[in-house]
């Protein structure tokens, strides 16, 4: 399955018995899907369905659809009516205002261009299927489109993940070989500070191996380690498969969050600290982009 990005944008239109459509759609990130829809007034009675078509599309994202008609067009099926009422009871308000605060000036037709509401569109009677077939034609097209720029920018993605994830996986190998070192450099270390703080008395060879190997215990990392590489293993195969991963892969990204965090508290070697360091500030880039994937 083809991995998306939750980021995208579509436009497409086409000429119709009722004028020129045209249908955009545009999605950023957002943890849940979140459907937003404009619609001419002229179709706002298939909002619920322009709504489920898309839910049916999409798994998370925030969506802005956006369907317009062209303006002569609408001269073909609309009618315009002035809300005499409405009007009036503007007009009294601006009067009102202008002698309450004694503002000069004439109140006159353009105070009312701005207002929207004083003009009423009355819609002609039309059977449902006079929008519905060319508008979700239109809306089918449209999300075409739309898929493949999510796939588009979702093997962007993926690449950049990669290139990360082979980052982690350096690094991994590099702590696995330096903890190999870590005891035996222990052991030097104590025996020659042993042996710098009691120079005429024989060191305990004994004492040594026990404390050395109490150390060991201490500070093993090999589990950690081993879990670790299961979850860059999981990660890279669920990133390869596909489809709606994201909010998985996040979930595994904290995993390996905390396997790095256990290895770096218990680890006294600045090799290892440094790889550890690196692994998280590669993890942190991974989480971004991960973020952006459907």
């Amino acid at each position: 399955m083809t991995i998306r990005s939750m980021t995208g944008f579509a436009k497409s239109f086409a000429d119709t018995s009722y004028g020129k459509l045209t249908v955009e759609i545009q999605s950023v990130n957002k943890k849940y899907c979140e459907i937003q829809i404009n619609l001419p007034k002229v179709v706002s009675f298939l909002e619920e369905k322009v709504r489920k078509k898309i839910a049916s599309a999409v798994t998370r994202g925030r969506i802005n659809v956006n369907i317009s008609l062209d303006s002569v067009a609408r001269k073909n099926f609309l009618s315009l009516q002035p809300d005499l009422q409405y009007a009036e009871m503007y007009l009294n308000a601006l009067q009102l205002i202008q002698q309450k605060f004694n503002l000069p000036g004439t109140i006159d037709i353009t105070m009312f261009l701005g207002n929207r509401d004083i003009l009423i569109a009355d819609q002609e009677e039309q059977d449902e299927s006079h929008y519905c077939g060319p508008l979700f034609s239109l809306i089918d097209e449209c999300l075409e489109k739309f898929y493949l720029e999510k796939e588009i920018e979702g093997q962007k993605l993926c690449q950049d993940i990669n290139f990360h994830l082979d980052i982690i996986r350096n690094e991994h190998s590099e702590i696995g070989s330096n903890a190999k070192d870590s005891v035996e450099k222990f052991r030097i270390r104590l025996s020659e500070r042993i042996q710098e703080l009691s120079i005429e008395i024989p060191v305990d060879q004994d004492r040594i191996a026990r404390e050395v190997a109490l150390y060991a215990d201490k500070i093993d990392i090999s589990e950690e380690l081993v879990r670790l590489q299961s979850h860059i293993t999981n990660f890279a195969n669920k990133l390869n498969e596909g489809g709606v991963v994201g909010k998985t892969l996040d979930f595994i990204i904290q995993e390996m969050f905390r396997e790095t965090n256990t290895i770096a508290s218990k680890c006294n070697d600045s090799i290892i600290s440094n790889s550890t360091i690196r692994i998280r500030t590669e993890l942190e880039k991974i989480r971004e982009q991960v973020q952006n994937l459907e």
